[in-house]
């Protein structure tokens, strides 16, 4: 794979500041080179995945097959319950204000483990006087019958009966839409996973999309920019776009710095949810300390794995122990206990980084 082929246009689109004095627009990019011959780090990747998406599930994996994608990296399917409580979210934010001001009247949808109790209060149009609440329908998914079960209470004289065909038919169409289809949210999601497990990558900005991917990354990073891409074109409604950008990080000793500040941070946080995680368990007086070392242990190969990774990469020595060492030095008691069992006896001793401790 070329620079060129991951590379985007930094000039175009409206500026984008970026942790570690990253831009993108028309000003200086620091972390990127023009300079084809020099190496990289990897990539910056900014992305943005709006929620009105809605992607036909046999489309999508058909698409990965073509881009050489992992089925194992897509969003699960969706379950026809899932279906059923996204179908009636959806009709209900389209619709229910809609038929409240057309119709005069004040809908209630009573929703329970998936069965949606649709009542209606009518307003008299003369006087304005209001009738109490009145059931007008039940709609339910059935298991057994893996569909939506859709039951009227009134029948076709009374006045509120087209306003629940109505609903009901869009609740169908939603419904059969929904249950073979995965939404904005779900790509969304499949794009942070692959960056958190499947690179082990690292977040360069808190609470935003902006995720650093080490240079072996770089095929399945561009196959995820055409199949976003793909996404936008294909399946956009309104909202958002869908987009997905790569920008080189030349390899400086500016950006090594930049990029081995932000794995450390990383790596820190994910000593730190181990070994809280395992001290928690403390509370409970059947948690015996040998048996939370070796669970902290296990879970720590991963982590060790990582930081390998980018040592390798950038050139440096990031180690778990340092962060464990860090942690015994603040703990007392049975939570002191733990964290000596993970570091052992030999401490203070060097160790081969390919171990966990």
């Amino acid at each position: 794979m070329t620079n060129a082929g991951l590379q985007k246009d930094a000039a175009e689109g409206e500026q984008t500041d970026l942790d570690g004095n990253v831009k993108v627009g028309s000003t200086n990019i620091q972390a990127v080179t023009d300079d084809s011959e020099r190496d990289i780090l990897g990539w910056i990747v900014p992305f943005t995945i709006g929620n009105d998406f809605v992607v036909p599930r046999d489309w999508l994996e058909a698409r990965a097959r073509d881009l050489n994608l992992s089925p194992r990296m897509l969003p699960k399917e969706t379950s026809n319950e899932r279906g059923f409580t996204r179908a009636g979210n959806r009709v209900d934010a389209r619709m229910v204000a809609r038929i409240e001001q057309s119709d005069n009247v004040e809908i209630n949808l009573e929703k329970v483990a998936y069965k949606r109790i649709f009542h209606v209060e009518v307003h008299d149009r003369r006087d304005e006087e209001r009738f109490d609440g009145e059931l007008i329908g039940t709609i339910e998914y059935s298991p057994e019958q893996q569909r939506a079960v859709m039951s009227p209470r009134i029948d076709s004289s009374h006045e509120m009966w087209e306003t629940w065909e109505e609903y009901r038919f869009e609740f169908q169409e939603e419904f059969d839409l929904m249950r073979q289809s995965n939404l904005g949210e779900d790509i969304r999601r499949m794009i942070v996973e692959f960056f958190r497990n499947q690179s082990q990558s690292v977040k360069f900005r808190a609470g935003g999309g902006v995720y650093f991917a080490p240079q072996a990354s770089g095929e399945v990073v561009k196959a995820l920019d055409q199949l976003v891409t793909d996404i936008d074109r294909e399946h956009k409604r309104r909202g958002f776009p869908c987009e997905l950008d790569s920008i080189e990080v030349a390899a400086t000793e500016e950006k090594q710095q930049m990029v081995e500040e932000k794995v450390r941070r990383n790596l820190e946080q994910q000593v730190t949810d181990v070994v809280q995680s395992a001290i928690d368990e403390l509370a409970d007086e059947d948690t015996l300390v040998d048996d939370l070392v070796g669970e902290i242990e296990e879970e720590l190969e991963d982590v060790e794995g990582f930081a390998n990774q980018y040592n390798a990469l950038l050139d440096a020595e990031m180690t778990v122990r340092e962060y464990l060492e860090e942690w015994r030095d603040t703990v007392s008691g049975e939570a002191e206990e733990v964290v000596e069992g993970v570091l052992g006896d030999g401490s203070d001793e060097e160790v081969d980084p390919d171990r966990v401790i």
